[in-house]
């Protein structure tokens, strides 16, 4: 079971290049566009719909790390007023929550990019299922993160993050 664990971080960490990766080539995009437009009064066409569908992955792609090493906002004060088995019994109950929701959001998504997956983004001439499969895709992630959570809190083994990523 460990070298599952451990197979998952490193999927979690390429994932994470990968995020950043879709940044600096976001952000490069966004400057070229600003740049040729307002510079050389000539602006990329492409590069609007390009960012509406780079933008998506990610932010979902990056959801699976922030979801794998817990680093999402969270309001404690009222579960850390309970005694420590309650707090387990409380934190098992909010990931089943999440797990339930996220698997709802993740099967809504699917449908819609087969919905749309005889439709294609004019400029960039690939389907529109692509702008929806940005959801599906990292929230298989994010439902394995919550279940080996779920598995980690059965065996008393909170997840630890072992240094920086980048």
């Amino acid at each position: 079971m460990e070298r599952m664990f451990t197979a998952f971080e490193k999927i979690v960490n390429v994932i994470t290049v990968i995020s950043s990766v879709l940044m600096t080539l976001l952000t490069i995009i966004v400057f070229a566009e600003v740049l040729s437009r307002y510079v050389f009064n000539f602006p990329i066409v492409v590069s609007s719909q390009l960012t509406s569908l780079l933008f998506p992955w990610l932010i979902f792609l990056g959801s699976i790390a922030v979801t794998y090493y817990e680093e999402h906002l969270a309001i404690t004060f009222v579960r850390e007023k309970f005694p420590e088995k309650v707090q387990k019994i409380i934190v098992v109950f909010e990931k089943l929550i999440i797990l339930f929701f996220t698997i709802a959001i993740m099967v809504a998504a699917y449908d819609l990019s087969q919905a749309v997956a005889n439709q294609s983004i004019p400029l960039l001439k690939i389907s529109k299922s692509w702008l929806y499969y940005s959801l599906v895709f990292p929230f298989i992630g994010i439902v394995i993160s919550v279940i080996m959570h779920l598995i980690q809190l059965t065996f008393n083994k909170p997840v630890e993050r072992e240094g920086d990523l980048l």
